[in-house]
């Protein structure tokens, strides 16, 4: 059949298809029906009818967590859906019941029911903080947040009173006791400030509130986040651990979970490139002087001399006592840089922070940044000694080749724009200065001339 505008039309469709007088077309039942179907499924999609939060608790990409999956996972105990339910991690399924058990065994009775009643009313709005729909049922998901927040409270509890900074009852001190014989304390640390492992950080603040800051025989500090900025202090992997980290009250209301929290300590609120030029004028750098990128793997560890080259050029590496990742400068041939610890879960550490920045919107990729300039600098275990010899690098790994690889596969597959570095300027900075001919010059005497301080002396007598 030929329709009235020359377009071919089959039987079948011919069939399907009838149109009366006034040029309407029925619908075959069974389209009809699919077109139900596809517009119930639209309207499953549409998560603002029950997305109460921001998401804000991700799954790494694959990209990602291919280059490394055992830094990603939890080793030791799950925290939040994700890994919920692990046959490995079963063990301490059982010991976070020991836990809350103890906890509700010494409040009221109407307690439990009330600490129910209260998790179970922001069920909506926690499951509403993962990036994927969880697949659990109401009961078993509120119990999951209090098993997990009791367990967290309680560890950082017993890690604070370890310090000797906090009174709690005699039960709780054997409890944790025996506690120890059950799991590794750095690696519970390091699970819990991993992407995957977390719960909101409002289900901790509900079940702290109700549960420890009230008790009358425990003397405990004010708020959760508080005791968890005390414990996560020994994690951050740069800076001097003398001093102390701070967080703006007015932030702690717009914390999301306990890796978040750990961020906020060690990174800086979102800045321009031109603060961090070391004091030096903000003129904006000519448009070919950096290389601005977006692609993993074409930072500016592409053209950045490394450390050995530097050092060369007659740049002084000088150790920063911060412990923020933003505190790199430069100035007068000296480039100040946070001394940076690498130990074995640092670098799980390092890679988790850096999934939270690529997943998170809501950073200003400090942590990628930074990781992206220690890939520039080292190149090879001679560049790690250079660094380390200033203090910068503190290593607890035997082999400074080790050292080398790991920092030249962190920022793999890693998306950023360097345009939006805080590090443009010294960037910029470094290498005007090196490729001044008379810092390259003075650089070279000095090597091959005053090395020896009889050179020295002689050269001041002349």
């Amino acid at each position: 059949m030929i329709s009235s505008n020359g377009v071919h039309i089959s039987m079948d469709a011919e069939e399907k298809i009838s149109s009366d007088e006034e040029g309407s077309v029925s619908i075959d039942p069974e389209e009809e029906e699919w077109a139900r179907s596809f517009k119930s499924k639209l309207d499953e999609s549409y998560v603002a009818r029950w997305r109460r939060e921001k998401r804000s608790i991700f799954r790494v990409p694959s990209v990602l967590r291919n280059e490394n999956p055992a830094a990603y996972m939890p080793r030791v105990i799950s925290i939040g859906p994700y890994h919920w339910g692990r046959a490995d991690l079963m063990k301490m399924e059982k010991h976070k019941h020991r836990v809350t058990r103890h906890l509700f065994s010494a409040r009221p009775d109407d307690l439990v029911a009330e600490c129910f009643h209260k998790v179970r009313s922001l069920e909506r709005r926690a499951r509403s903080c993962y990036a994927e729909e969880i697949g659990m049922e109401s009961r078993e998901f509120t119990e999951m947040m209090i098993f997990d927040g009791c367990f967290i409270i309680s560890f950082l509890i017993s890690e604070y009173f370890e310090e000797g900074l906090l009174k709690v009852p005699r039960a709780d001190k054997e409890l944790m006791e025996e506690v120890e014989d059950i799991y590794s304390v750095p690696l519970v640390y390091e699970d819990l400030i991993k992407v995957e492992n977390q719960i909101p950080f409002f289900i901790l603040e509900t079940l702290y509130d109700l549960l420890v800051y009230h008790v009358p025989d425990c003397t405990i500090i004010e708020s959760v986040s508080d005791l968890a900025i005390s414990n996560l202090r020994q994690l951050e992997p740069v800076g001097d651990r003398n001093i102390i980290s701070t967080i703006g009250r007015d932030d702690i209301k717009h914390i999301h979970h306990l890796l978040h929290l750990f961020y906020q300590t060690i990174a800086s609120v979102r800045r321009s490139a031109d603060e961090f030029s070391g004091g030096i004028s903000h003129r904006p750098p000519p448009s070919h002087t950096i290389k601005e990128k977006s692609k993993s793997g074409e930072g500016f560890s592409n053209w950045m001399r490394s450390a050995t080259k530097l050092r060369e050029s007659g740049v002084k590496f000088v150790r920063k006592g911060d412990c923020r990742f933003s505190s790199v400068s430069f100035r007068n041939g000296r480039m100040e840089i946070p001394t940076i610890r690498i130990f074995e879960r640092t670098m799980s550490t390092l890679r988790n922070l850096i999934a939270f920045e690529q997943c998170f919107p809501d950073t200003n990729n400090e942590v990628t940044f930074f990781a992206d300039l220690m890939d520039a600098l080292i190149d090879t275990p001679r560049d790690v000694k250079v660094l380390q010899g200033a203090g910068i690098l503190k290593i607890g790994l035997s082999n400074p080749k080790e050292v080398t690889q790991l920092f030249n596969r962190l920022c793999r597959h890693v998306y950023y724009d360097n345009s939006e570095s805080y590090l443009r300027e010294v960037y910029n900075r470094v290498n005007c200065y090196c490729d001044s001919s008379w810092h390259r010059q003075r650089a070279v005497l000095a090597r091959k001339y005053f090395h020896n301080p009889w050179t020295i002396f002689f050269a001041n007598i002349l």
